[in-house]
């Protein structure tokens, strides 16, 4: 997936780099780095209330082997719908783990206006 919405941003154990330096403990991770999708899956759309506004209808996207989900914006573009990356997300991702066994596979809004994600 190439868009104005990549790349997504997960954490590393390589170099670090000094301007994206991240404290992660003992966990081995050194930096945020700029990748491409790996295991893109279940999409939702948000349609809840528990999250402001500005959030309605809008993507959010998990990547199983990235351990992230993705926050997109989408606009409507003549025939087509387009996915933009969220502004004040422009170098991290809605939610980013470093923990290896998180793989975010399906996200689906649950009856409460939020939520329900799985994890394999």
């Amino acid at each position: 997936m190439r868009s104005s919405a990549a790349p997504i941003y997960r954490f590393t154990t390589g170099p670090a780099n000094a301007a994206r330096a991240v404290n992660v403990g003992s966990s081995g991770f050194t930096s945020i780095v700029p990748d491409f999708w790996k295991q893109a899956r279940g999409c939702a759309i948000y349609r809840g209330n528990a999250f402001p506004s500005n959030y309605f209808d809008h993507a959010f996207i998990p990547d199983t082997e990235a351990h992230v989900i993705h926050h997109a914006i989408l606009r409507d573009n003549g025939f087509e719908s387009v996915a933009e990356r969220a502004p004040e997300r422009t170098d991290t991702e809605f939610l980013l783990s470093r923990d290896p066994s998180f793989h975010p596979f399906q996200i689906i809004n649950g009856p409460t206006a939020a939520f329900i994600l799985l994890t394999s």
